[in-house]
């Protein structure tokens, strides 16, 4: 389970690395972005102190929260108005960690990551295309059509010795950093 999320989620997370890098901005881009995430977080912390106050006042007014109060409508409209307000406080968070990466980080930046990342990206996308079509053609059918991986492995190893073995390691090494990555992605989630 694990690796097939991986499988996915490794060549996808790369190549996005790249499309979503940091860009330049200009002095009055940079301004009216801080300008916008200066009114976002003002707003949060209305809202966020608004919730409070409401908690409050029902604390303060002796609502009692009985064993089955959870199930209300009034604390289910109170659990999701709470989770809108964590959820666009972590997007927020976001916005301003790659405002930083855009300005402040700007001198430290090397440009030849996100290229890094894309090559890195197709690289996982051929290993993980090649992966299921191994296991579609070699393991799922009763009488395999054909050993696709087994036979490349083998032609590597008929050249040169230590191809083969090293081929081996690389396409071993990809599933085991996917079944990683598929454990961070879903397993963590739980």
């Amino acid at each position: 389970l694990f690796g097939g999320i991986g499988m996915a989620s490794a060549p996808l997370d790369l190549i996005l690395a790249f499309i979503h890098r940091p860009t330049h901005m200009d002095p009055t881009e940079f301004a009216d972005a801080q300008v916008i995430i200066r009114n976002r977080v003002n707003e949060l912390v209305n809202i966020g102190e608004t919730l409070k106050l409401d908690r409050d006042n029902r604390r303060a007014r002796g609502e009692k929260r009985g064993l089955l109060s959870g199930f209300s409508k009034e604390a289910r409209a109170e659990k999701n108005t709470f989770l809108e307000f964590k959820k666009a406080v972590y997007l927020l968070e976001e916005d301003v960690e790659e405002f930083q990466a855009c300005s402040a980080h700007y001198d430290s930046y090397n440009p030849l990551l996100p290229w890094l990342s894309l090559f890195c990206g197709v690289l996982s996308l051929v290993l993980s295309l090649a992966w299921i079509v191994h296991i579609g053609v070699f393991m799922i059918p009763p009488n395999p059509i054909h050993s696709l991986l087994n036979a490349f492995f083998i032609w590597l190893d008929g050249g040169f010795a230590l191809l083969g073995v090293l081929a081996v390691a690389i396409f071993t090494l990809y599933l085991l950093l996917c079944a990683v990555s598929g454990c961070f992605k879903f397993g963590i989630r739980f």
